[in-house]
């Protein structure tokens, strides 16, 4: 049986072509890490504070929200956070009911970076001075004490 309604021939329950373009970007999404998951690690820029909410943009990934009993825990490290400030935080629920990524600070652990060494793979060949300054200030840091 074919749907009559278009110009084309389409046979009745076939998926159509925005559905197919959909369920391929959906795969992509999952093939290429996008999707987050329960207990994953995220970094992302902090975009507003309301109330007692913190919105965090995931980048492709979504929009995060700290909120509740966790912005509430975490009072000491959000007071130091502002808009456009970069920070990681712990998924607490991946898709809550307002399509936001439920995020926890305090189960983040310690403050952490990420550096990205454009150019390099793992050799770090390019940067190499400043991978190696980058080791000496956390040494300096964490365990000296001196900075």
């Amino acid at each position: 049986m074919y749907d009559n309604s278009s110009t084309t021939a389409v046979p009745v329950g076939a998926p159509s072509r925005q559905n197919r373009i959909m369920e391929l970007l959906m795969k992509s999404r999952e093939t290429h890490g996008l999707f987050v998951k329960q207990g994953e690690v995220v970094e992302g820029t902090v975009v507003e504070k309301r109330g007692s909410s913190l919105f965090v943009d995931l980048g492709p990934r979504g929009m995060g929200i700290v909120y509740g009993r966790e912005y509430y825990a975490a009072q000491d490290i959000i007071k130091r956070l502002s808009t456009g400030d970069t920070m990681s935080a712990k998924v607490v629920e991946p898709d809550n009911e307002e399509g936001y990524v439920e995020l926890s600070l305090k189960e983040a652990g310690k403050e952490s970076e990420l550096f990205i060494y454009e150019g390099d793979d793992h050799n770090l060949a390019a940067n190499l001075y400043t991978a190696l300054q980058r080791s000496v200030d956390f040494f300096d840091k964490h365990v000296k004490g001196t900075k």
